[in-house]
């Protein structure tokens, strides 16, 4: 597999904060394919689109069971919800820095999690 991501536009983010974002996004994808038993099921999307004024960045991966919400949002399904749950958090929170946004849905019947981040150039 080979993902090919132009990221040559958003040089003024901060190498940390690119790295909480897609090492948060990528994580929480390959986390919920690992639960899925039959392999052939499991899958990652990974669709990047650059426009004049803006980058689209969209994951979507495959799921096995429920996921469960607490006021709008996502929460941990580990037993160490003191240690774990800030994934999201933190990729909403990173790209709000720079004036975008963050919108997370998953379908529980076609058993697939979105993520859709929109980043606006500087």
């Amino acid at each position: 597999m080979m993902v090919t991501a132009d990221m040559r536009r958003l040089d003024f983010i901060d190498d940390m904060d690119i790295c909480i974002i897609f090492g948060n996004a990528l994580d929480n994808a390959i986390e919920a394919c690992k639960k899925i038993e039959n392999k052939s099921e499991r899958y990652i999307h990974i669709k990047n689109v650059v426009l004049p004024e803006y980058m689209l960045l969209n994951i979507s991966n495959s799921f096995s069971g429920e996921f469960k919400t607490e006021n709008a949002l996502f929460v941990t399904t580990k037993k160490d919800s003191e240690n774990h749950g800030f994934g999201l958090k933190n990729i909403r929170s990173s790209v709000e820095k720079y004036g975008g946004t963050m919108t997370a849905k998953a379908d529980p019947e076609k058993q697939v999690f979105h993520l859709s981040l929109l980043i606006p150039f500087r």
